[in-house]
Order: C-alpha cells, then structure tokens, then sequence
C-alpha cells in the first residue's frame, strides 16, 4: 500500500497542474513566453531529482549510470530510432483519423519553433529536454520499478503506466490521450528490453520538437 501511496502522490503533482489549467509540463502552451519556459524546466527538473531520489534511497537509481553515455553513438542512435518511430505513430494516428472521415484540425497553422525568437531556442531546447527527462524517469523507470515491487508484472505495469502517461494529456483532448497511450506502451516496452534513460529521453525530446516543427502533429506532441 505505500508503494501506490508515493505512486499516487506523484502522480497527482504531474496531473492536477494540467488538469485545473489550459496546459501541462508536457504541452505545447509552456511555449507562450520565456518565463513560461523556465518555470516549466526548473518544474521538471526539481520533479526529476526528487523522483531520482526516491529511486536512490533504496539503491535503484543505477539507470542514470548506464554503460550507454549520454551523447554515445549507441545512445544517439537509439534515440534516433525512438523519435522516428514515435513520429511514424503520429503520422498513422493522423492519417487513420483522416480516413475515417473526422475533419483535420490542427490547433495552430504555424509552428512554434519556426516563430519563436531565436534567443529562445535554447532556453526552449533546455525545456523540451527537462520535459522529456522529467517524464520517462517517472512514467517509465520509476513507475516500472515500483509496480514491479508492488508484486505486478511487466504486461500490468506497463499498462498502469501508459494509461497514467496518457491521462496527463487530457487538455489536449481524445487523439492526443490515445497517442499518449500508445506511445507510453511503446516507451514502457523500449524500457523494459533496454533499461536506461538517456535514449528513451533523447528520443522523447527529438520527437516533441519534431512535432513542434510539423503543425499536422503539433497536436500529439508527448
């Protein structure tokens, strides 16, 4: 029970910010300003280093000391091959939502990385990688490691937290959720074959800005 305690207390500081406001950590709205930005990446990042310490406490933070070093080959190869796959998942969620007959909408006709100033851009790039870090530490290797503890196994807890993933991006409306879903599956099995956070968060950030660069999946950014 204390296990889905901690599990539902952090949750729940990822979710309500989102859920009681037009956005959250991992949308598209932190782009309105540079006090946006910042606020948004000191959030994730003092929410990574608590969630690193509560894995560290009991000895389980050994992912972020990965024989795969952050800006190895290996790593930026398995990133690469992470955000390609999560955008080729968008493209299909898109088209598959085009051939059934549904309107395309996109919310915004530009993109926000091409407007953005370009003093921005590295403030926005720091963001987009606190984002992305802050996310799969939780969703993928803390929630993983403490489902597995609490008695789950791989197929449950991996279920547990896509649908946790998928539930932070409910402003962002029904398609967003179910790509949110879909790609905290592909993530959480990513993890479970090949533990280790840098590739997993390198991937998230490279496609978040691709989708950021691409308005007909600006939407479904994760």
């Amino acid at each position: 029970m204390q296990r889905f305690r901690e599990i539902f207390l952090l949750w729940a500081i990822v979710f309500l910010p989102g859920y009681f406001s037009a956005g959250s950590p991992g949308g598209a709205s932190f782009l309105d300003s540079p006090q946006g930005l910042l606020a948004v990446a000191i959030k994730q990042t003092v929410f990574a280093l608590l969630v690193i310490h509560l894995l560290d406490v009991q000895g389980e933070a050994e992912f972020l000391r990965s024989p795969w070093k952050v800006w190895s080959g290996k790593t930026l190869l398995g990133a690469g091959a992470i955000a390609l796959s999560l955008l080729a998942l968008a493209a299909l969620l898109r088209a598959l939502t085009v051939s059934s007959g549904q309107p395309f909408s996109p919310k915004s006709a530009s993109s926000p990385l091409i407007t953005a100033p370009l003093t921005t851009i590295p403030l926005l790039t720091g963001t987009l990688l606190a984002v992305a870090y802050g996310e799969e530490i939780f969703f993928r290797a803390y929630l993983l490691i403490r489902l597995n503890q609490a008695g789950l196994s791989s197929m449950p807890a991996l279920l547990i937290s896509a649908t946790l993933f998928a539930l932070t991006h409910q402003w962002q409306g029904p398609e967003a959720v179910f790509f949110a879903w879909i790609s905290g599956i592909f993530l959480g099995s990513v993890w479970i074959l090949r533990p280790g956070i840098h590739h997993l968060a390198l991937g998230h950030a490279a496609y978040n800005a691709l989708a950021l660069l691409i308005p007909a999946i600006g939407t479904a950014t994760v």
